[in-house]
């Protein structure tokens, strides 16, 4: 099949609302290489559509430009351009290609082994998400897998909770942190958890993408 046919097929599920309308489609290609991209890299053929809006300053964290959300037919993307620290150019190259791929992992997975549904399952979850954008070298600025102190207690303390049915409250607390729990805590763990799994079994990403969080860990 012809490229341009191909990359037409991938542009049609991509809809941007608002930001930078003199850059739009320079937003298109790059969400739709990156979206082409990703699909053939995790072997995910079923198509997502992908939406890119602007948003509040408050809405995204203070240490990020871009925030996703996905579920298992489409990817949110909020994106603050009038940050004094936005950089177009940044967007482009790095922030938003990473998103894309870290956000279809999360589609992959709901369409394979499903949503998670307990932490071990979410840390999973999150930490293959963030591995495959560290691996790939997609953004240097991952601030939510940063080393953090005293992982080896943190890993032993979470450990207690891996099979509690997955709420709003632990969620928040292992990824978003609390006095006793640093702040992305959830991510730098399960990417971890994930790292150390591939780094001893030599696991594709196709495959990592859809495999059980108990068989990971």
């Amino acid at each position: 099949m012809r490229l341009d046919i191909v990359m037409d097929k991938y542009k049609k599920l991509i809809h941007i609302i608002g930001p930078h309308e003199n850059k739009r489609e320079e937003i298109l290609s790059c969400a739709t290489n990156a979206l082409r991209h990703a699909s053939i890299l995790f072997k995910f053929e079923k198509g997502v559509d992908i939406v890119i809006f602007d948003s509040e300053e408050w809405d995204i964290h203070p240490k990020l430009h871009i925030s996703g959300h996905a579920r298992i037919y489409y990817i949110e993307i909020k994106v603050c351009h009038y940050k004094k620290s936005f950089n177009f150019e940044n967007f482009i190259k790095y922030e938003l290609p990473s998103t894309i791929f870290h956000e279809l992992s999360h589609v992959v997975r709901a369409n394979t082994v499903g949503y998670p549904e307990t932490l071990l399952e979410e840390l999973v979850d999150e930490g293959i998400s963030c591995y495959i954008e560290k691996t790939l070298g997609l953004n240097n600025n991952l601030p939510y897998i940063d080393k953090i102190n005293d992982e080896e207690k943190l890993i032993n303390e979470v450990r207690k909770f891996f099979d509690l049915k997955l709420s709003t409250k632990l969620h928040n607390d292992w990824f978003y942190g609390t006095a006793s729990i640093p702040e992305w805590a959830g991510y730098r763990l399960g990417y971890k958890i994930v790292e150390s799994f591939v780094n001893k079994h030599n696991t594709p990403l196709d495959i990592l993408v859809g495999m059980k969080a108990k068989d990971i860990y």
